[in-house]
């Protein structure tokens, strides 16, 4: 892809995304209800709620939740808590996604799904996702045989969904056609698709390796610390699915 090419694909992205400014916004919104959800699947199991120490379980979330697994999986107020979280985070990131997906393809400026069709097709395809790449492998023994399998797994296995949720919004597929979708375009785009995941995945690292030396320090947390993680984590979030939709529109037909 031309350094041009690049440049007018992210300048036309920022035009659709700041014409109605609250859109720029909505991928750090999504990140702080991953928080909020967090908070409340935290809350529920630690009897002292600081600061500090939530902010720190945040950064190393799913890790958290393997630890409590017993407490969050055993018939009660936390379970209870961890299934409404999980079921809100499911259908706010598609409320919040669909119009997204839709202002950086130039498609509309809604600020909501187009339909509730639309949102419970999205909401579902993230259930699934949620299910097979996080909450099985870290349902599994830390450390074991078949955590360390699954972990390899994973990485593959979700590059086969990288094109899901756009399937389902601009096609209207459901969960599974959406996957199968993505599979099909993952043959046509495969070296961009690549080429965009691995790139993903190397400052999705170098960002968990820059915010680790902080959060595994025995220091107090500067307040703003995990603020400046969501704004950039929303940056990279922004730019990865700029250009994955401008692949996928290129491949699509």
């Amino acid at each position: 892809m031309e350094v041009t090419t690049i440049v007018e694909i992210l300048k036309s992205a920022w035009r659709r995304l700041t014409r109605k400014q609250f859109l720029a916004f909505y991928p750090f919104a999504l990140g702080v209800i991953n928080v909020l959800a967090f908070l409340a699947v935290y809350s529920s199991v630690e009897p002292i709620l600081s600061v500090d120490a939530f902010a720190r379980a945040n950064f190393q979330r799913w890790s958290f939740i393997q630890e409590h697994s017993s407490a969050l999986l055993t018939p009660g107020l936390p379970l209870a808590i961890t299934l409404v979280s999980a079921v809100a985070v499911c259908v706010l990131a598609a409320a919040i996604r669909a119009p997204y997906f839709r202002a950086i393809a130039g498609t509309g400026y809604p600020l909501a799904p187009r339909s509730f069709l639309e949102l419970l097709r999205l909401a579902a395809f993230y259930s699934i996702t949620y299910l097979l790449f996080f909450v099985v492998p870290y349902s599994l023994p830390t450390g074991s045989t078949a955590f360390n399998a699954a972990g390899i797994a994973v990485i593959p296995a979700s590059l086969l969904f990288i094109f899901g949720d756009y399937a389902a919004v601009f096609e209207g597929l459901g969960p599974w056609a959406a996957i199968k979708r993505s599979v099909s375009l993952l043959r046509r785009a495969w070296l961009p698709a690549i080429f965009l995941f691995l790139l993903a995945l190397v400052l999705w690292s170098f960002l968990a390796e820059l915010y680790g030396r902080y959060y595994d320090g025995g220091a107090q947390l500067f307040i703003l610390l995990p603020l400046s993680q969501l704004l950039v984590e929303a940056i990279i979030t922004t730019l990865q699915d700029v250009f994955l939709i401008a692949t996928y529109e290129r491949h699509r037909n």
